[in-house]
């Protein structure tokens, strides 16, 4: 927390504050409200995506059920670093208990690893149609790096682990469980990815909509080089929400596109407004869903039992 309110206080000490309030205080408000009914809809696609890399693993429950427990444990994030009090939340509602509190977690797990792969895909798909442009070349070869890593540790790290661990070992466990459920069912595996992939260029097209409410001049084609790489640096668990780390990187990358470091600022706080106040609406789950609490009350029930 002490981490997002320093560089957001550096950020905005280095403006011109009374000339940010203007630049949010224009903002168009049907477009904003647009932008937030549209990432309610994505996290919905989001949570049935989980749902399809759940149902190999035993969990049979309707999407609604999915659902509430992904808004609940987007409320959970609202409380700690990054997504993991929001994932290991959702773990224990799916789970219900104990017992298979490991195996709902692999269906988690699995669910932020695709959708992170194919963020990475999304970025050097970008980088590959358009080039670097005005962003270092660096983070051209970085983005093309780390998309042909993720195709070598899918198909390479499970006959690497094999080879150097013997059986049982916890890290060949762990690598069985999350990647060869899936290895197999490869209409499973391209459903996800293609979900993933729509969800991005979804929540890109929502960046855009944020951009017009400000009245900043970007082009689509842009968003998609720079997006992708912040959302992946503030998911890491270093910041309350990517809060932050999220501004700056939008400062450093507008700026290279001529955008002013007050405009920049805004856009960012406008986002992050947006993803806070879904995440607030995610606590409706744990007041109003019978789904949450039959979850918690059976968690709550197995506890006390192992007392």
């Amino acid at each position: 927390m002490s981490l997002s309110l320093g560089l957001l206080f550096i950020l905005v000490s280095s403006v011109d504050v009374a000339h940010l309030i203007r630049q949010l205080r224009a903002a168009r408000l049907d477009y904003v409200g647009l932008a937030f009914c549209g990432y309610l809809l994505g996290q919905a696609l989001s949570a049935y995506r989980w749902r399809l890399l759940a149902r190999p693993l035993g969990f049979g429950q309707p999407l609604k059920t999915f659902i509430t427990y992904y808004f609940a444990g987007m409320y959970l994030n609202v409380f700690a670093p990054s997504v993991v009090a929001g994932d290991v939340g959702r773990s224990y509602l799916l789970a219900q208990g104990r017992a298979r509190l490991g195996t709902a977690l692999q269906s988690v797990l699995a669910d932020r690893v695709s959708g992170l792969v194919m963020l990475v895909w999304v970025s050097a798909g970008g980088f590959l149609l358009w080039g670097p442009s005005v962003l270092p070349v660096e983070l051209y070869y970085g983005m093309l790096a780390a998309a042909g890593g993720t195709i070598i540790l899918w198909w390479g790290l499970p006959w690497l682990v094999e080879r150097c661990t013997p059986t049982g070992h916890i890290v060949r466990r762990y690598v069985d469980q999350l990647i060869l459920p899936y290895r197999t069912d490869l209409a499973l595996l391209g459903c996800v990815c293609g979900l993933s992939l729509g969800f991005h260029l979804f929540q890109l097209g929502l960046h855009a909509v944020v951009a017009a409410a400000l009245g900043l001049v970007v082009p689509l084609w842009y968003l998609v080089l720079f997006i992708p790489v912040v959302q992946i640096l503030s998911a890491l668990p270093v910041s309350f929400g990517g809060l932050g780390i999220r501004e700056g990187g939008y400062v450093l990358c507008l700026a290279l596109w001529g955008i002013g470091q007050d405009e920049a600022i805004a856009f960012g706080l406008v986002w992050s407004a947006i993803v806070l106040g879904a995440n607030i609406c995610g606590g409706l789950a744990f007041l109003i869903s019978p789904e949450v609490g039959f979850s918690t009350a059976t968690l709550k029930k197995t506890l006390d039992e192992s007392e």
